[in-house]
């Protein structure tokens, strides 16, 4: 922003008076954002969004005044899309280019000053591509996909004459921006455009759900190298006849014949019955899980202590079944 207060002080010093301003300054960082360095993310920033804002701003004010005047952005079709993977930062810029150029448009157009916004793709043989090394990526090798710089910028000078409010160059870009991504969900449109701004890799590309397997147990280190688990497993439980229906809601609900033989310490059977073939050990922990574990439905069956019950666990069974 500094830079460009200075620019515009140079030029009213110089008493010249600007009828038509282009913000065509930009710089591009590729790769993951958070593997990018912070200065350079910065920098973007203040390129990309900080001087256009101050140029459009400056200059802005004096084209109000004269009543005439034409002002230029520069923005990029992953402004458009709803993501930009591989250029995050950089997409946010340009989104915000072509939010101020259309609202700063609708705000100027009663004092005879048009704004346009450009929304061009990949453009070949510039030096934005060759430093932010944009010129890997695969929508710059895909055949008849990149435009030329001098056609960009034709095309941009007889739009902004011509007062259009934004173009974007190529039947490629407007079919892609008009037609398909309407119809496809965000998500896929933002992996389209992470794709085509990859860079290009020669081979079989790897099946993306085909991972390796990595499940962390207590006290294992997370390998960097190793992809996560998508999707955590639960623990397996230990006792079955906790989570079962019939301990749940009473005996008079169905269930699984797998959960009436679950393991050796199931004693109440589907029918709500105790198995008296248990040794007295048994038959006392059923009998007091019987007790405790009500069912919450008043109609339903109640699971009843075996006849020889009082025989075998003495005194105190006994009085654990007749409460």
């Amino acid at each position: 922003p500094e830079v460009a207060k200075q620019v515009y002080l140079a030029t009213r010093d110089a008493k010249l008076r600007v009828d038509i301003l282009v913000n065509n300054a930009g710089v591009c960082t590729m790769g993951d954002m958070v593997d990018n360095e912070e200065d350079d993310i910065w920098r973007m920033m203040n390129v990309n969004v900080g001087t256009v804002t101050s140029l459009s701003y400056l200059y802005g004010k004096d084209m109000k005044k004269q009543q005439r005047g034409r002002i230029l952005f520069l923005s990029s079709v992953v402004g458009v899309t709803p993501g930009g993977p591989g250029v995050a930062a950089y997409s946010a810029t340009k989104a915000y280019e072509k939010s101020l150029a259309m609202s700063m448009g609708r705000e100027m157009e009663k004092y005879g000053v048009g704004v346009t916004c450009i929304m061009p793709g990949a453009v070949k043989g510039t030096s934005f591509a060759a430093r932010s090394k944009a010129e890997e990526a695969v929508c710059w090798k895909f055949p008849f996909y990149a435009m030329n710089a001098p056609e960009i910028a034709g095309r941009s000078v007889r739009a902004m004459l011509s007062g259009d409010a934004q173009v974007i160059p190529g039947w490629h870009n407007r079919f892609f921006l008009k037609i398909l991504a309407p119809l496809l969900p965000q998500r896929t449109t933002s992996s389209i455009v992470g794709f085509a701004f990859s860079p290009l890799k020669l081979g079989m590309p790897s099946v993306p759900w085909k991972r390796e397997k990595h499940i962390l147990a207590d006290g294992d280190d997370f390998n960097a190298n190793t992809s996560p688990p998508r999707i955590l497993k639960l623990p397996k439980m230990e006792n079955r006849n906790e989570y079962s229906w019939k301990s749940r809601w009473g005996a008079s609900y169905p269930s699984n014949q797998s959960d009436s033989q679950s393991n050796d310490d199931n004693t109440v059977d589907a029918n709500g019955n105790i198995d008296t073939n248990n040794n007295s050990t048994m038959q006392e922990e059923s009998i007091h899980s019987s007790d405790t574990i009500a069912p919450e439905n008043e109609h339903t069956s109640q699971l009843q202590p075996p006849a020889n019950a009082n025989d075998n666990l003495g005194e105190e069974g006994a009085g654990s079944s007749n409460q």
